[in-house]
């Protein structure tokens, strides 16, 4: 069976590309809601540690150690294969937990009631003048300061997204590169690869902003602050390329 759908993927490239694309897109999809509805009473640091074990198995089956290890007949890659597929599935699911975890958690607060104050002077009950119903200031704070947490929620998902996002353009990218140089487009295959380790830049500079804390919108930092944070993404991108060029030149010798 699973021969007879490789000989047809040969024979259709582009449909079966198209197919490959499709089945991609409705896995992580089912993966985004199976997760947002099976697993969205995890903690937070389980959810975490599952997409970090996730993403890590999802690169491990790809390299060339894990081929080396499991072999290179046909059902070694066709496990590999399923491994791949299986452990895509998980981070999607993953994903989608992590998102319904974060939209779901409702913020701590507390209300104190109250109508007047008795103040008792010489066995005399007095009522203030100011008789404003208020919370107690700690419960003030803590939830002022939950409310500005939980804002940038969205924000921290969505900069989280932009770093897988790019991972895996950087992820192709390397592919694409490949191909161009083993077809004899040098020029377009370093071109192809700097874009790429651009993405990748991208991403680590979205992992950055995701992870800060206090998280601060870029529109409300200062001029200095944005101008630092662009030259910080630059420097990454300069030194990813300086470092796959000397490796690529080390390897060709």
């Amino acid at each position: 069976m699973t021969k007879a759908v490789s000989r047809w993927a040969n024979q259709h490239t582009r449909l079966a590309i198209t197919l490959l694309i499709g089945c991609e897109l409705t896995n992580g999809f089912g993966g985004v809601l199976l997760g947002a509805n099976a697993l969205n009473n995890l903690p937070g640091a389980t959810l975490l540690l599952l997409g970090v074990l996730a993403a890590g198995l999802a690169i491990g089956v790809r390299s060339p150690a894990a081929a080396r290890i499991v072999g290179h007949t046909y059902a070694a890659q066709r496990w590999r294969l399923a491994v791949a597929f299986g452990s895509n599935w998980l981070l999607w699911i993953v994903l989608g937990a992590y998102w319904s975890y974060s939209v779901q958690t409702a913020a701590p607060s507390g209300t104190a009631w109250g109508s007047r104050r008795v103040v008792v002077r010489s066995d005399t009950l007095i009522n203030p003048a100011d008789t404003t119903i208020r919370p107690p200031v700690v419960y003030a704070k803590a939830a002022q300061k939950s409310e500005k947490r939980n804002q940038y929620v969205g924000k921290r998902i969505g900069f989280f997204l932009l770093f897988l996002l790019g991972f895996a353009t950087w992820y192709f990218s390397i592919a694409l590169a490949c191909t161009m140089a083993c077809s004899g487009y040098g020029a377009l295959a370093a071109l192809t690869l700097s874009l790429g380790l651009g993405f990748l830049a991208g991403g680590g500079y979205f992992l950055g902003r995701a992870l800060e804390s206090p998280f601060v919108p870029l529109r409300e930092r200062p001029l200095p602050q944005r101008r630092r944070a662009l030259r910080r993404f630059w420097l990454l991108w300069l030194i990813l390329i300086g470092t796959f060029g000397v490796s690529l030149l080390t390897c060709s010798r």
